[in-house]
Order: C-alpha cells, then structure tokens, then sequence
C-alpha cells in the first residue's frame, strides 16, 4: 500500500513539473471545445433555386414563403431541363394537371440543398392537396 502511495506521489510531483503535458491537459481541450463550437454555430441552412412547370400559384407562393427557397417559372419542361443541367436550379417541379401528378428532379449537386427540397416538397405538395380538398368541401 505504501509502495502504491509513494509510485501515485512521484507520478503526480512530474507531472505537476512537466508544464508540457499541464498544457495539454488544460488547454487542448478547450481550443478543441472553441473550434467545435465554431464549426457547429455556422448557419448551415442552403439557399434553394427551383424551377417550375405549370405549378399551381397557390404553391410557388408556399414555397416562396419559406425562407431559403426562390421558385422561378419555366415556359416547358425542356427549357427547365436545360435549365438543371446547366446548374442553374437546384430542382424542377413539373406540375401535370392531367394526372394531378408531380415530377421532381433533383440535380443532386449539393448534399444539404437536395435533402432539404426532399423535405420541403413533400410537404408542400401534401399542404396543396389538402387545400384544394377543403376548398371541394367547401363548396
């Protein structure tokens, strides 16, 4: 027992010396702490670009409502194609009135923006269909 006291004390009496290894315990972790924060505090939410065809006005406003996203209209899906390939959009929405049907494509050039228009858009198209039920049962 007093072999483990005395081997604990010399460990603890050079460590206490070695201003080095006080360095590291002390002051390391909190440069670590401050980057991390750093990193984590940035506003990480992306501004979105998409196009769309034939789109409801009742849903470009929905979606230019939230903050982030801009919606421009394109005259055909052609041009709205184009428009994706040329990076120049981050998605395109086309709208089929026909089928009450959308089609999205997703230029897939951005991680966090594609995943926040899969969010977004099925929700906003579900908030439409809801809507235009309720304005069916209304009249």
């Amino acid at each position: 027992m007093t072999k483990t006291f005395a081997i604990a004390t010399r460990v603890l009496k050079e460590l206490f010396r070695d201003k080095r290894t006080l360095a590291l315990i002390f002051i390391a972790p909190m440069v670590v702490l401050a980057l991390v924060s750093y990193v984590f505090g940035v506003n990480m939410t992306p501004d979105v670009q998409v196009t769309g065809v034939n789109l409801p006005s009742q849903m470009v406003k929905t979606l230019d409502k939230k903050d982030n996203v801009t919606v421009k209209q394109s005259d055909s899906k052609q041009k709205a194609k184009q428009v994706l390939k040329q990076h120049d959009t981050d998605a395109v929405v086309v709208y089929n009135e026909d089928k009450n049907q959308y089609d999205v494509t997703y230029a897939n050039t951005d991680a966090n923006k594609t995943g926040m228009l899969k969010q977004l858009l099925p929700g906003t198209i579900s908030q439409m269909s809801a809507q235009k039920l309720q304005g069916s049962f209304n009249n």
